[in-house]
């Protein structure tokens, strides 16, 4: 029986730290927490459902859409953000300017789909399950479950986490500048669906007795002085193409720094484990995206295509650090990963450029299982390439990666990963600068779509995040003269 499918997205996807980002205290700083403004009721995003959100200002919004009775759907934590990368100087093959302080910058998304739950009998007793899904990046859909090592480790059933979800009340709360919101998402009497063939679904009572997530969504913005950016300078070669990216001297600014975590406390009550498991695990599957757009025309002597490239010279396409033994960089050029390099030897995956910052997935390795302490293990199934471009050039490229937290099995298991995101947000542009001539709204809609995950990460960014012109002063990034800039390395490099 082929288990049903949704996307990885469903129409989409994000991050996690378990310890809360502090606002920033350095001298010369002012708290704007409030600032954040909520976002709430039915959407039509990824999928639709409900939804709430956070917003900073104009450049990031944060939170999460999840399914209901009239719109079942999976949840997903979401960050859409425009990602600052600096100031650059534009010159021909000859040296002359062509385009001098462009604000580099690209829009993009961070997401983390909630896909399944599945048992497997971790016969290797390593904690992980060897197996592998494809993804079709026409259909965005993910393929049936292939073991690995079928005799070792079969996967039995799985509980398809696209469903009706019930809201509790939002509770809020504020402590030294860091603003809490927290609400849970439960879902009861979830039916098995079958992976190996004659496993029995009706085991038990046939059903999962419930699934809990309370989700704390933590943030905090900080008008920051003295911001080192960085500057480059891009050479051209005499056919359009970007022939050189060095990095300059950084360039001092004012502006915001904004701080996102989102914690939640998971607890599976009453999984009725197959009688032929020997060994019975459960696998938490999680299904992230990193996205960014590209909108054509940003600079008048250059295409699309040699924008990313510049942006990816620059460091800053994006890609996914994994520790399986060392440490790993993972992006669209990846595909499967090696079956013996896939699982995590530290509990984290990292997102972001060389120096900008997109995501932190984290969580703890202890779990407790009816009550007493175990260890989670974690793993990385396989990387994909998402792309798509528009009539107008505009691009939206990036990658899907298939990811999963393991549990020893029990009655009752309780765990709280989370994630986190630390970005400058509403950097004003100088004077002499270029803007890129449109808004997130503009430049994600109409793309053409590769599969629906593009769909959805362009739909859901439009809406997000919208641009506001000829805003001043704190909430802003003012560029600064006559100042060295202070270190600010600690939250504009990548950690």
């Amino acid at each position: 029986m082929r288990a049903r499918q949704t996307i990885i997205f469903g129409l989409a996807v994000m991050l996690c730290v378990t310890l809360l980002v502090p606002p920033v205290t350095a001298e010369g700083t002012t708290d704007l927490s409030a600032q954040i403004t909520t976002e709430t009721g039915t959407t039509t995003d990824f999928g639709g459902g409900d939804h709430f959100y956070l917003r900073f200002g104009s450049d990031a919004a944060f939170g999460l859409v999840w399914g209901t009775g009239e719109n079942e759907n999976n949840i997903y934590l979401v960050t859409a953000m425009t990602r600052y990368l600096g100031y650059a100087d534009v010159y021909n093959a000859q040296g002359n300017a062509l385009v001098e302080d462009h604000v580099v910058k690209v829009h993009t998304v961070y997401a983390v789909k909630f896909d399944s739950l599945v048992e497997f009998d971790d016969g290797s007793g390593d904690g992980t399950v060897r197996y592998y899904r494809t993804y079709n990046d026409t259909s965005g859909e993910f393929s049936d479950y292939f073991a690995l090592r079928p005799a070792v480790e079969p996967l039995y059933k799985r509980v398809d986490l696209r469903t009706a979800w019930n809201q509790s009340d939002v509770t809020y709360t504020e402590e030294g500048g860091v603003r809490t919101w927290s609400f849970s998402l439960s879902a009861s009497n979830l039916t098995y669906e079958e992976i190996r063939s004659g496993t029995n679904t009706s085991v038990g009572n046939g059903v999962l007795d419930d699934l809990t997530l309370t989700f704390n969504l933590q943030a905090t913005t900080t008008h920051v002085d003295d911001i080192a950016v960085p500057q480059w300078n891009v050479t051209m070669s005499s056919g359009g193409f970007v022939r050189e990216v060095q990095q300059g001297e950084d360039m001092s600014f004012n502006g915001n720094v904004t701080s996102y975590n989102v914690k939640w406390d998971k607890d599976i009550e009453g999984w009725d484990f197959d009688p032929a498991n020997a060994h019975p695990a459960l696998l938490m599957e999680y299904g992230s995206i990193v996205g960014n757009n590209v909108p054509e025309g940003v600079v008048a002597t250059m295409s699309t295509w040699q924008y990313r490239h510049m942006v990816t010279a620059m460091g800053e396409d994006g890609t996914m650090i994994a520790n399986t033994g060392t440490e790993r960089s993972l992006n669209e050029t990846t595909g499967a990963i090696d079956e013996d390099q896939q699982a995590l030897r530290t509990a984290r995956l990292t997102f972001g450029g060389d120096k900008t910052k997109i995501a932190t997935f984290e969580w703890v390795q202890n779990v407790t299982v009816d009550g007493a302490l175990e260890e989670s293990h974690s793993q990385v199934v396989a990387v994909w390439p998402v792309l798509a471009m528009n009539y107008r050039g505009n691009v939206f490229a990036g990658f899907v990666a298939l990811t999963g937290i393991t549990f020893p099995g029990g009655d009752s298991i309780v765990q709280d990963p989370s994630v986190s995101t630390e970005i400058m947000t509403d950097l004003a542009v100088s004077t002499d600068a270029q803007e890129d001539g449109g808004s997130p709204l503009g430049q994600f809609a109409g793309l053409l779509l590769i599969g629906v995950v593009c769909m959805a990460i362009i739909v859901v960014v439009a809406l997000m995040v919208t641009r506001r012109r000829g805003k001043s002063g704190p909430g802003t990034f003012d560029r600064k003269t006559g100042n060295e800039p202070k270190d600010w390395s600690k939250y504009y490099e990548k950690k």
